[in-house]
């Protein structure tokens, strides 16, 4: 069957993409592939206000309301699809060419064709050679509800979108974050805050700007530190390392459509999202991150106040 539009992936651009397209009488497909989706950054942070508001501030809670939310989430989004007559699919989604993707799940080929398709697969965070991820004392976005406790300090290494909304997620569950970037300025980083961010009032962050972390390292007190360039080691009970975001697209097959894609995977696109391929489009963090605060400074130490 040839559908006026596919979506493939699950983030919420392109579920929205699929819902305006069905409501205007389009014959919609969404497909996702069959690895299990990391919580987004908004659902963390939407789990965490609920956390605060009930004052139970615990990773068991944290984790719980996440499950909650996401079972919700996606209780709602069927039951949309399928009153709007949109097909879902899942499986490992290769493309063909342009128009045609191959969905491959359990021994089963099937092969799907789009006037339009919307590319939403999303991203995961880079993690250099130098830092030793280990997923418990250092981590990424994807495994902060894999700690075994909510840490009382954080080092957030990386000042870019996805390190400043972590370290104001953070901050929610009363963690003390310092922010390392070896940036001078956050505006060299962030550009101009335009409110897209949801923000939260009156933060206290640290950041401690001009220092390039060369490493990480588990202490024998169970700690976690960071070594800088300059000599300096910043210790914490966690690490956060935020240093770039790598599209989701290694399986796609992107090169068979004609998608160009940048050094970490991510799809090259104009700001409509539209790719080389005149009939694909990206949406998401996998066409790119844009980041943008206000801040203030003193020092060496910058303080940030973000306001809705």
């Amino acid at each position: 069957m040839n559908y006026d539009l596919l979506v493939i992936g699950n983030e919420r651009e392109g579920i929205e993409r699929a819902f305006s397209s069905a409501r205007c009488g389009r014959i919609v497909a969404a497909a996702e592939d069959e690895a299990i989706a990391s919580p987004s950054l908004e659902l963390l942070h939407a789990a965490a206000d609920h956390l605060v508001a009930s004052g139970d501030v615990s990773i068991e809670s944290w984790r719980a309301e996440v499950e909650r939310l996401t079972c919700s989430q996606a209780v709602t989004d069927h039951a949309e699809m399928d009153r709007l007559g949109i097909e879902r699919m899942s499986g490992t989604i290769r493309f063909q060419s342009d128009a045609t993707v191959n969905i491959a799940n359990g021994g089963e080929n099937r092969l799907v064709t789009a006037t339009e398709i919307v590319v939403a697969c999303g991203a995961r965070s880079r993690q250099p050679a130098s830092f030793h991820v280990e997923g418990r004392f250092v981590t990424g976005i994807e495994s902060l509800l894999a700690m075994p406790a909510i840490p009382h300090s954080v080092v957030v290494v990386g000042a870019g979108s996805t390190g400043i909304n972590a370290a104001v997620l953070l901050t929610k569950l009363g963690v003390e974050v310092t922010v390392v970037d070896e940036h001078e300025h956050l505006l060299d980083i962030c550009g101009i805050f335009d409110g897209s961010f949801a923000a939260v009032q009156h933060l206290n962050i640290a950041f401690r700007l001009g220092e390039e972390v060369i490493g990480t390292e588990l202490r024998a007190d169970m700690s976690a530190a960071v070594r800088t360039n300059s000599g300096q080691v910043l210790t914490a009970d966690a690490i956060l390392v935020c240093v770039g975001r790598e599209g989701k697209t290694e399986s796609l097959n992107l090169e068979a459509a004609g998608v160009g894609l940048d050094e970490r995977g991510r799809v090259w696109c104009d700001g409509q999202g539209r790719t080389w391929a005149k009939r694909i489009v990206a949406v998401g963090v996998v066409a790119g991150v844009s980041s943008f605060h206000a801040t203030t400074r003193t020092g060496n130490v910058t303080r940030a106040t973000l306001r809705a």
